[in-house]
């Protein structure tokens, strides 16, 4: 492969006018507060492929001193022999990697269990007085935790969807009590809806969360962060996006790959003219799907 001229940065566009934080989600957090006094632990669900960038600091606050269980979903995605540099970074939480698009995976089965531990060493027991236990699931948009809920219910309960899930943000726009998910002992999770933080500070935390979804692409741009993608990818030295769309050799520059793209796909306007805000979505897809191969998008090390 090529790659000798290959970017050593990428050049962000100013993202001020984004607006990270609408009406719903402040609704959203309103009502998850007043819930969360009536949960006895906690659930937080983030993307296995930016494992601290999927962090909102609101979280670490509001969820101080409780237990909690630090769920990395869509761990199928990213870089599997980074899980342990992983671990030792985010500190003594219980910590499991899920892949919750798939409803059996084992790792499911952890989750409840994981829960009990973390209630235990706070004195949390079945021997409460509501003789059940609730447990509120938190995170951000498009992490998957309506699939997370699912997933234990299905393994659980034997029964099916109780939660809304999609591929974008914001399926999930209210706080849902009370689904039974386990009867021994009887748990009950809560939802609630992906809480963004009110500001991105971070402008390549911004271009992160767009690419795995969970800002919805039109608020920054397809193109754009179909450039970003292709940038890491050839900075990561995964090439797979060159077999995967018939390309000669790897390429940094993004409008070759997309006006490929938007050839091999038959992306077009009126007028013949290239739709490559078509490619760019199709782009985008392959790799959130998996088919350009796993990905850690974070730095495993703090940088100073």
């Amino acid at each position: 492969m090529a790659g000798q001229n290959f970017r050593t940065f990428f050049q962000f566009p100013s993202l001020n006018s984004v607006q990270w934080y609408p009406g719903h989600m402040a609704k959203g957090m309103h009502k998850m507060q007043a819930v969360l006094v009536r949960c006895d632990c906690v659930l937080e669900v983030r993307d296995a492929r930016i494992p601290f960038s999927s962090r909102n600091e609101k979280f670490s606050r509001i969820l101080a001193g409780r237990p909690r269980v630090l769920i990395l979903n869509k761990a199928d995605l990213s870089a599997k022999n980074t899980r342990k540099q992983i671990v030792e970074r985010l500190g003594k939480h219980e910590i499991i990697f899920t892949n919750s698009a798939k409803q059996y995976h084992p790792s499911i089965r952890q989750i409840i269990p994981a829960a009990l531990r973390s209630m235990n060493e706070h004195g949390i027991s079945s021997d409460n007085k509501k003789g059940f236990f609730r447990i509120m699931v938190i995170g951000l948009p498009n992490v998957g935790k309506s699939s997370v809920i699912n997933a234990i219910r299905r393994i659980r309960k034997n029964k099916g969807n109780a939660a809304h899930v999609g591929g974008v943000p914001g399926i999930t726009r209210a706080v849902q009590t009370n689904i039974e998910v386990c009867s021994n002992p009887k748990t009950f999770l809560v939802d609630t809806p992906g809480i963004m933080p009110t500001y991105v500070r971070d402008v390549e935390v911004g271009f992160k969360l767009a690419l795995v979804g969970t800002i919805k692409d039109h608020l920054i741009g397809e193109e754009y962060i179909a450039d970003y993608l292709l940038f890491t990818l050839n900075r990561q030295k995964q090439f797979s996006y060159v077999e995967y769309f018939g390309l000669d050799d790897c390429t940094d520059d993004i409008d070759q790959l997309l006006v490929h793209i938007g050839h091999k796909m038959g992306a077009l306007r009126k007028g013949g003219v290239l739709d490559l805000k078509q490619a760019a979505t199709r782009f985008l897809t392959k790799f959130r799907h998996g088919h350009l191969g796993t990905i850690l998008l974070d730095k495993i090390h703090k940088t100073t």
